[in-house]
């Protein structure tokens, strides 16, 4: 399951609870210590690590065919008769073989045995028998004292301790990815050693490393000991003894056992890679065993390219179909290395079968890709073949293949199969039940299924095989027609089946963490966003999908040919249309912001061209790791640039996962909300600390403080960068110097000296990108299938700014309603925390966790950062277990603080931060409610208490202009309007509203602000004025007032179809004092003398108050323009800096009222 972010398991989060209070207990919540220690503290200062190493080696006695087969000669020996040609063996010569000597040699604590009787040390001495011989000449396997060493008895050396483990470095290499551990190992005798270098010095063989705390604290708070009760085994120690898949049940069986340790065992199965050792003038050994974990494997997977004899020999005599010799070499002048490169491998000659398959255009032509007909006639009858004019669809059959078996983690860490859901309540209420118990959360491979059934048995992947027919295109650079397209599993399959290692049993060694006989609701994710593209259509495809009017909405991001816009469905493209009807695998999910990777559809050339790019022609082999990155790479560059993939062995499971490291899920099915805390420094009440060390440091690249330094204004969301989210981080912070940051394009205009803020209301950068760049050449390659190197080349570079705009915008929530992203973050915060802790097992790559303690600056909230793991490692040695792991940091949803200079005062430091219209944040608004509103404002409106919403922002900002609106509506109480503001999330308001009744209120004080004036960003685009937030700079008044009406049958009626007395009518008069027509009407509601001159006192007061100049000018206050655009101090109406608008009307009264003010 590819989704970072996710939390601990619900038992090691107990875990870490049940550690902390214990080590928090003597210091209450009132900060008062308490110096008795509980009992339970011994968990933790006398606890000592144990190890445990186990070997996989039987000795066997081969068949004289075995011999010939291994190239052996008759007269050399085997290990086991080796063995049993030794004296000091020849009485146990019987028990040596199988896997009889690894299970009497098991290093933990010295030697202990298992399988004769119960597993347990060896004790005592070796005493002499009546025979007077050593006992431990006879048996060899005798006391702890003298084990083995019935020569050094003889020869007077004395008594030999036993050998042992003298330490253990575990830890991980590839960023977590793969372990390996090294072993120093004390031997005291050559028959010792003789026994250790058989089980444990043998590259490629495998052990099992076990270890744990000696004493450690269960998740109910009690003490327990490693040996005794339920600890005094493990079930992984007993597998290592049995057979077949044992890799799968290992590994399921180690997640079980960690639980019941509640976190405080781990263990590894793991391969010998070298070994050294020297021998010591005391007659002792000094041993290194180095392990690797058997996630190695995935670097074993090869494609071989070594020439294949038999295959290049049947296509010549057309004993198969594939192309002679002139057909490759005329297919490599062409570049088409589908046929060219038809026979380099198994793989590739499964490919080319698949694109003749293709040419042939035959309803039957899957018979080439199924070896035996009727043995998977399953198979093959499932794969329906769909052609069309200009496309077809194919399912695809791949058999023989491996099915493997999932088991569930049950909460007692128990394993069982998931049965069918019971219906007999109702069938919704039968399946929630059954996917509440058995999930993605606790689900486990566990192997590969046995029988004939399991064996004969093939997959289908529904549209895995799509073709384009490009006939009648005549400007693309495609090499061939139909161009044809396999899907991403459907590549993933064929891997499994022509390129892995299998076991005795022929099951895969390997196998990818993919439902692969369910594709289209496999949970491997990429990053995605509304109306995501592939930009190169001769490397992949995305299925396009509609974007509903809520995600339209948010984004504003208009992909013109086939998604819906305010809800309505836009034509299709070309090529869009060819997916939709084909009904290709689903790649769109039902979270915006994911898609399955494995309907990915990928150009087959694409992938051969892939292949022999990575040709190791020293070693005649191909890497599998190293084509699958080159692959994942041409996906993401085609789709923008925002996945991070990653393969990685994943050793909990022994799958091969592929995963996009980037946060892709605002909130997944699959994340606990309630991440785990962890306690990093410091006495907290009732809470302790099992964190030994600490390491916080902070460091910026040069890329990311480019992006954070861009970020400083409230547009972070530039061209050629994602750093919108980096807003947040520099919020409430000005450069007194240089205010603004940008990066200037080529024809801007840099002459003028903008000090504020952008006004970012309507401004949507998506919108411009989309306009400017990339609908054009979209349109070429969508609409008109010209694919040609010129156009895909131009998409690919617009797309690699466009993908991360869009994802940038999303990401800050400046086009929500609510203000909330609808995507998560695209960043990580500039500083990295190591910690090293009292060993403890359970934790993985990519999960999340907050922490507790005083060390970041007042501006990181720890409740609202998480914590991402990166690599982690183990460390066992005299001084215990411990973990330590890396993390990254992340800003949780939604949660962004203002930046403060001054300590915190009960536990927050500023207020929170909501989010104007136009999404930007802001310090003093309030989330929204449940309702979608804004909560209560203490007091109510200043004048007359009117309930009033958190609709406006606290401020301070300091105001150089002033605009006068008016209401388009009815003349009424003022908590009217202001009512029906409360239920809007966008901030609309004004500081006054007035009317002609003469009231006169007041919402909030001067020094607030809330957003009045909804300018779009285009329109300062269109003056050449930079973008600023005039809502934050300026002040409101709200007037009451119809507006406009129209003369109908003597009657003056209104935009709500109601009438209005004949002497509340008047009519506007142009800058000569002449009555017009203004904006298209002839007639408007009259503001009364009253009405007027309350006005009049506000702005009277406003101007003395911050010094705010005014000449009266009739054009610019009832004409859009740029000296308002631009922040110029003085008084204006909403026509000034908006188009549509009609408030103010110039009525001659308040001309002449507002000409008396004039400097």
């Amino acid at each position: 399951m590819a989704i970072i972010g996710n939390g601990f398991q619900s038992w090691l989060k107990k875990q870490v609870e049940v550690r902390q209070k214990t080590l928090g207990q003597g210091f209450d919540t009132k900060k008062n210590f308490n110096n008795s220690l509980p009992n339970s503290n011994s968990a933790f200062l006398n606890s000592s690590p144990w190890i445990r190493l186990m070997s996989s080696v039987d000795l066997t006695t081969p068949t004289d065919q075995e011999r010939i087969d291994s190239s052996v000669p008759s007269g050399v020996q085997t290990v086991l008769e080796i063995l049993q040609s030794k004296p000091e063996f020849s009485d146990i010569a019987n028990k040596l073989g199988g896997d009889k000597l690894a299970k009497k040699f098991i290093l933990h604590n010295g030697v202990v045995t298992k399988g004769y009787g119960a597993e347990g040390m060896y004790t005592g001495n070796s005493n002499k028998g009546d025979d007077g011989r050593a006992k431990a000449i006879r048996y060899p396997f005798g006391g702890a004292y003298g084990f083995g060493g019935g020569a050094e008895l003889e020869s007077g050396r004395g008594y030999i301790p036993l050998p042992g483990i003298v330490s253990a470095d575990f830890k991980f290499k590839n960023d977590g990815a793969l372990s390996q551990a090294s072993l120093q190992v004390k031997a005291f005798s050559q028959f010792q050693f003789q026994i250790i270098d058989i089980l444990f010095q043998r590259p490629g063989y495998t052990v099992l490393m076990e270890f744990g705390h000696s004493i450690f604290l269960d998740n109910d708070g009690n003490t327990q000991y490693a040996g005794e009760g339920d600890y005094a085994t493990t079930e992984p120690s007993s597998l290592i003894f049995k057979t077949k898949q044992q890799q799968y049940k290992l590994a399921a069986a180690i997640q079980k056992e960690k639980q019941k340790w509640c976190g405080n065992y781990e263990a590894n199965f793991m391969r010998i890679t070298k070994f050294n050792w020297k021998f010591n003038p005391d007659g002792t050994y000094d041993i290194t065993i180095n392990l690797i974990g058997t996630g190695d494997l995935i670097n074993s997977l090869k494609v071989n390219i070594a020439p294949n004899k038999k295959l290049k020999l049947d296509v010549e005599e057309n004993v198969v179909k594939g192309p002679d010799k002139d057909d490759r070499a005329d297919a490599a002048e062409e570049g088409l290395t589908i046929v060219s490169e038809a026979i380099a491998s198994k793989l590739n000659y499964q490919l080319y079968l698949i694109y003749q398959a293709v040419q042939d255009s035959g309803d039957s032509w899957l018979w080439y890709l199924i070896p035996i007909y009727g043995q998977y006639k399953a198979a093959y009858d499932l794969t329906k073949a769909t052609f069309f004019d200009d496309y077809g669809i194919q399912n695809a059959a791949v058999a023989p293949f491996p099915i493997p078996e999932y088991k569930y983690q049950m909460p007692d860490g128990s394993f069982e199969s998931a049965p069918k859901p019971d219906l007999s309540g109702g069938f919704f209420e039968g399946v929630i039940a059954n996917a509440k118990k058995y999930n993605e959360n606790n689900r486990f491979f566990v192997g590969f299924k046995n029988g004939s059934d399991a064996e004969s048995k093939g997959i289908n992947i529904p549209g895995g095989i799509l073709t384009i027919n490009r006939a009648g295109v005549t400007k693309t650079d495609t090499k061939y027609d139909p161009q044809t397209f396999i899907t991403f599993g459907y590549l993933l399959a064929l891997i499994t089946t022509n390129c892995n290692l299998v076991d005795g049993g022929g099951n895969p060694l390997t196998f990818f963490d993919f439902d692969f006989q369910n594709l289209q609701s496999d949970d491997n994710y990429m990053v995605t966003f509304p109306g995501m593209f592939s930009a190169d259509t001769n490397i992949c495809l995305i299925p396009p999908t509609g974007v509903s009017k809520d995600i339209s909405e948010v984004t504003s991001i208009r992909q013109g040919s086939y998604f819906k816009v305010n809800g309505q469905q836009l034509a299709m493209t070309d090529l869009g249309k060819v997916l939709h009807d084909a009904k290709a695998a689903p790649f769109f999910t039902d979270k915006q912001t994911k898609g399955r990777l494995a309907s990915v559809y990928l150009d087959i050339n694409f992938i051969t061209d892939t292949l022999k790019n990575n040709k190791d022609e020293k070693n005649m082999t191909i890497s599998i790791v190293d084509f699958l990155n080159d692959i994942l790479d041409g996906i993401n560059s085609c789709t923008g640039g925002v996945n991070d993939f990653r393969i990685m062995f994943n050793e909990d499971s022994h799958l091969i996962n592929i995963r996009s490291q980037v946060p892709m899920d605002l909130e997944s099915e699959y994340k606990d909300p309630n991440l785990t805390t962890i306690n990093t420094y410091g006495l907290l009440p009732n809470q302790g600390s099992f964190i030994k060390n600490v390491n916080l440091k902070a460091e910026l690249t040069d890329e990311f403080a480019t992006m954070i330094s861009i970020g400083a204004q409230n547009n972070g969301n530039t061209l050629g960068t994602n750093a919108g989210s980096f807003a947040y981080y520099n919020f409430g912070l000005k450069d007194r110097i240089v205010p603004i940051k940008k990066i200037v394009e080529n024809d801007e205009d840099t002459s003028e000296n903008y000090t504020d803020t952008p006004d970012l209301t309507d401004y949507n950068p998506v919108e411009e990108i989309y306009t400017d760049e990339v609908h054009e050449v979209f349109g070429e390659v969508y609409n008109d299938l010209n694919a040609t190197s010129d156009n895909i080349s131009t998409l690919k570079n617009v797309n690699a700014d466009y993908a991360p705009m869009v994802l940038g915008e999303m990401g800050s929530g400046r086009k929500s309603p609510d203000g909330k992203p609808s995507a998560p973050p695209p960043q990580f915060l500039p500083f990295n925390l190591s910690l090293e802790m009292h060993g403890i097992s359970g934790i993985k790559i990519f999960q999340a966790f907050k922490q507790a303690g005083n060390m970041l600056p007042y501006n990181y909230d720890n409740s609202k950062i998480k914590l991402l793991i990166k690599s982690y490692s183990h460390k066992i040695d005299i001084d215990g277990w411990t973990t330590s792991i890396e993390t990254i940091s992340q800003p949780l949803y939604g949660e962004i603080k203002e930046v403060s200079t001054t300590p915190p005062t009960g536990g927050t430091v500023g207020s929170r931060v909501g989010s104007a219209a136009g999404g930007t944040p802001y310090a003093g608004s309030q989330p929204l409610t449940s309702a979608g509103t804004y909560p209560p404002s203490p007091g109510g409106t200043l004048t007359s208490g009117f309930p009033l919403n958190k609709i406006y922002y606290d401020g301070p900002t300091n105001k150089t202009q002033i605009y006068i609106h008016h209401t388009a509506g009815a003349t009424k109480s003022p908590g009217r309007t202001v009512a029906g503001w409360n239920k809007r999330s966008d901030h609309v308001a004004t500081h006054y509203i007035t009317n002609n009744l003469g009231d006169v209120e007041q919402l909030y004080a001067d020094e607030a602000w809330a957003n009045h004036l909804g300018i779009p960003g285009s329109t300062f685009k269109t003056y050449g004025v930079r973008y600023q937030n005039l809502n934050q700079i300026s002040l409101g008044i709200e007037m009451q007032s119809y507006g406009w009406c129209k003369l109908k049958g003597g009657k003056y009626i209104t935009a709500y179809k109601n009438s209005i007395p004949a002497n509340s009518v008047g009519r506007p008069v142009d800058k000569n004092g002449n009555f017009t027509t203004y904006k298209g009407y002839k007639y408007y509601q009259r503001y009364n003398d009253q009405h007027i001159e309350n006005v009049k006192q506000i702005l009277l007061r406003w101007m003395a108050k911050y010094n705010i100049p005014f000449k009266y000018d009739y054009d610019t206050l009832f004409t859009l323009n740029k000296k308002a655009l631009s922040g110029v101090p003085g008084i204006y109406t909403h026509n000034s800096v908006k188009l549509g608008k009609t408030d103010v009307w110039p009525q001659k009264e308040l001309l002449d009222m507002l000409k008396s003010i004039s400097s």
